[in-house]
């Protein structure tokens, strides 16, 4: 007699709430939040944790193009930052460059808060170009904060390499 096929897990199902278990501990986090996309196991200090629902779904989707919406404050700005980083010391050295668009100049301070506070976390020995609004890490990845208003604004760019590109 042949095997019983094994039931196809459904990746989705968390979002419905099919795969939660009531009695069961959550001991895969320390605070009851997602499982942890950067970070050491559970007893050790974690670097960040993806909130449960579109910032865990965005950051495991193996699609190279997503598109991540919501409403202010909802952790779109820290999903792309860390998408970025997930793919940083992992052999591409100086050939992972990407760049993060917002609108105007003005606008990337807020980015670059948020850059100033997670990547020293994850990444302590990156460093921060004031004059060439960059991140770069010790192989060579950058990290490129940049803002686009314009359709004119694109000949600033054109012809330039980037593997990952996030836009606000």
């Amino acid at each position: 007699r042949p095997p019983e096929p094994e039931e196809e897990k459904d990746p989705w199902a968390f979002l419905r709430g099919d795969d939660v278990d009531e009695e069961e501990d959550n001991d895969d986090t320390l605070d009851g939040s997602a499982p942890s996309v950067l970070g050491p196991p559970q007893d050790e200090e974690v670097g960040w944790r993806a909130q449960r629902g579109a910032q865990e779904i965005f950051l495991a989707c193996p699609l190279w193009e997503v598109l991540l919406h919501g409403p202010r404050g909802g952790g779109k700005t820290d999903a792309l930052i860390v998408d970025f980083l997930q793919h940083v010391d992992v052999g591409w050295g100086a050939e992972w460059r990407g760049i993060l668009f917002r609108e105007t100049y003005p606008q990337l301070d807020d980015v670059r808060k948020k850059c100033r506070k997670l990547i020293p976390r994850v990444f302590p020995t990156a460093t921060f170009n004031k004059n060439e609004n960059a991140w770069t890490f010790p192989k060579g990845e950058q990290l490129l904060l940049r803002h686009m208003r314009v359709a004119d604004d694109y000949q600033g760019y054109h012809g330039h390499e980037y593997p990952w590109q996030g836009w606000e």
